[in-house]
């Protein structure tokens, strides 16, 4: 019998067994819940079979002539013809047809070839733009995409768009079809990130999304009508564009006015609150196939349930190339598509459906079953064995339950006769679970209950999920001792069943409290060495990556604790815990150094890059949050303790003969040494 892939149990069918389902979400992130069905899987089958072990082109191929003529593809032809021997702007700088091709050629050549090109050179030839066979323009300035003075919104791929228009005679062909103003502004739409509709600015923060500090971990949770964010994107948009073509005098109708389309794209939007009525036959009349299936899936707009689902991005664009996520070896992976107009056509009018429409199901399938017929998303080793503790953990004891119906989670019974109802998902602050807690066991199978607000610490956020969630289903079930650390435990348990409060557990909990605060006030009075070594040790493990060259080598442990060393000098640094963990990476990757492999027990880490400029800003975005932790209240700011860094230019020779020999734990010495 087949197994399954994350606990090895044996199962009916292949994948996952329905016990490993109830944390899909946690290990391998929301795409899971567009994982397509056997019929599913078998219709695609039937289209990519006869190429397998051919090229994707050949399968590409099979697709388009499986939906050859479709709707998903004809929205995006032109009315009107374009002769192939047009000139391109006749009004202001006419250009033959030679001039363009060579013209395009070259842009193909510096833009769509191998080596990607340098920044400047990229703007400078984005900024003076492409021509298109209609005889519009496409230019970017600023990161910001026109067409002949329209806004497009989003990113484009102008390295496909070129191939496309210097390619083969079907790609030619394909391209003077094609209405760019529509299809390139649909592709736009579906680039912009999820909940963030205003444009970033240009490196805005760029470089402190690479520290896990900054990041704000949702864990996947889907936001409300998260299922129609693209949808209504696409709305927004096309309200804009039809605007900006009205002619003078016309009034905009109706539904251009006011609509915060951009509203119901927001996570903090509360769940009863729907969106404006949508004009549906006036949206129809622009022949988009996907606008007939939604007006049909929500019922005209009165029911939205259905797009509650969400399982993932789909297409991605990146450096000017056009790909689409699929999975290879149990993992997402970008595909390149070919350069045919048309075949992004399908796609995205595929994209754009309803999330349970048969039209975005094939392209979820699509997505599982490119490279091979039963394609799974595998979690990692580590994972895997996290949650197979948490099953013999469950297994073990009586008091534990797995509900796959219904409210599906794990039911714990608490030793002092209350329930618990766990699941997996996005919880309070952030946290991988979230736990309800019940007065019955039919309260506790209906998922219902009080939220208890049980989260994680930040060095915990690491942890596989699997070893975090057995360890809150070990404390609940001995609750009665758990409730000593956990206060909000303690107050639901007090709550509803008074006798099986602890009375003495709120006073211990208030006497730690105090008697921790003393000792804090003790040490920042004399200037101990708990704060003191965040302003110490580290301003000078700062002139140490600042003053190495390019090319230096760090070993940063893999552990928590261990020690920082350097290849090539004598430096070395103990790391105490998951904060200063964090605080080395965030300095590290501030100067300029990146990951590259590993190591024996040791990460390698290399410089990369000599950073000048908006190293102070990084420098205070990093250190505000420790010292608001760590720090003395009142005091100056921890960043002054920093120097600027070095021009690439100017870096010294070598490291002063303070700072090349070990400091495992004192921090004085080192400080004093800079």
């Amino acid at each position: 019998m087949p197994e399954c892939i994350v606990c090895a149990r044996e199962i009916e069918n292949k994948g996952w067994c329905s016990r490993c389902e109830l944390f899909a979400d946690v290990l391998v992130g929301p795409g899971v819940s567009g994982r397509p069905t056997e019929a599913e899987r078998a219709d695609m089958e039937a289209v990519l079979a006869p190429d397998r072990g051919r090229t994707g082109e050949a399968r590409w191929r099979s697709l388009l002539a499986a939906h050859a003529g479709s709707e998903d593809i004809l929205w995006m032809k032109r009315r009107d013809s374009v002769h192939e021997d047009a000139l391109i702007d006749e009004s202001a700088f006419p250009l033959t047809g030679d001039a363009v091709e060579d013209g395009l050629q070259s842009l193909r050549q510096r833009l769509a070839g191998r080596a990607h090109p340098e920044r400047h050179e990229l703007r400078r030839l984005l900024q003076r733009g492409i021509p298109l066979p209609d005889g519009s323009w496409l230019n970017c300035v600023g990161q910001i995409w026109s067409l002949d003075g329209e806004i497009l919104p989003g990113k484009l791929p102008y390295a496909h768009l070129l191939r496309a228009m210097t390619g083969t005679k079907n790609e030619r062909l394909q391209v003077q079809e094609c209405d760019f103003s529509l299809l390139l502004g649909v592709m736009g739409t579906l680039s912009i990130r999820r909940h963030h509709h205003r444009r970033r600015q240009r490196h805005q923060r760029e470089h402190l999304r690479e520290i896990p500090l900054f990041h704000r971990r949702h864990w996947g949770a889907h936001g409300p009508l998260e299922g129609a964010n693209l949808f209504f994107t696409w709305l927004e948009w096309m309200g804009d564009l039809l605007h900006t073509r009205l002619a003078t005098g016309e009034q905009p109708r109706n539904w251009m006015h006011g609509r915060a389309w951009v509203h119901f794209r927001n996570p903090g939007r509360q769940g009863h609150e729907m969106p404006p009525e949508v004009p549906w036959a006036e949206l129809a009349e622009l022949g988009m196939p996907w606008v007939d299936r939604w007006d049909q899936e929500t019922d005209g707009g009165t029911e939205w349930r259905s797009s509650e689902a969400w399982s993932g991005p789909a297409l991605v664009v990146n450096r000017g190339r056009l790909f689409l996520r699929m999975l290879r070896g149990g993992r997402w992976k970008r595909v390149p598509l070919p350069p045919w107009p048309e075949l992004w056509a399908l796609l995205l009018s595929w994209q754009l459906s309803p999330p349970e429409h048969p039209a975005h199901r094939r392209l979820r399938t699509l997505q599982w079953i490119w490279d091979e017929p039963d394609g799974e998303l595998i979690p990692s080793e580590q994972d895997c064995r996290a949650l197979s503790l948490l099953h013999s953990v469950c297994e073990a004891s009586d008091r534990c339950e797995y509900l796959e119906e219904g409210a599906p989670g794990i039911i714990v019974e608490g030793t002092s006769g209350l329930f618990y109802h766990v699941r997996s998902g996005h919880g309070a602050h952030g946290a991988r679970f979230s736990v309800s807690g019940c007065t019955s066991a039919e309260q506790a199978h209906q998922g219902g209950g009080t939220p208890i607000c049980i989260r994680e610490q930040p060095g915990v956020q690491r942890l596989p999920a699997g070893d975090v969630i057995a360890s809150v289903v070990l404390a609940l079930v001995d609750d009665q001792r758990s409730q000593r650390n956990l206060h909000p435990l303690a107050e639901f348990i007090r709550t509803n069943l008074p006798k099986a409060y602890l009375p003495g557990a709120e006073g211990e909990r208030r006497g730690a409290m105090h008697i921790q605060g003393a000792l804090n006030r003790m040490y920042n009075m004399h200037n101990f060495g708990g704060w003191q070594r965040w302003t110490r040790a580290f301003p000078g493990l700062y002139e140490v990556l600042i003053r190495l060259p390019l090319d230096s080598v760090m070993l940063l442990p893999r552990e928590q604790r261990g020690p920082l060393l350097f290849e090539g000098n004598r430096f070395r640094l103990m790391i105490r815990d998951e904060e200063e963990r964090e605080l080395v990476e965030g300095l590290a990757r501030t100067t300029g150094w990146r990951p590259r492999g590993e190591q024996a027990d040791h990460i390698r880490w290399v410089r990369v890059d000599v950073p000048l400029e908006r190293v102070r800003h990084w420098l205070v975005e990093l250190l505000g949050p420790f010292q608001r932790r760590h720090g003395i209240r009142g005091a100056p700011p921890w960043w002054n303790l920093y120097r600027d860094p070095f021009p690439p230019g100017n870096l010294p020779q070598r490291l002063p003969e303070g700072l090349n020999q070990p400091f495992d734990d004192g921090p004085e010495d080192m400080f004093d040494a800079v």
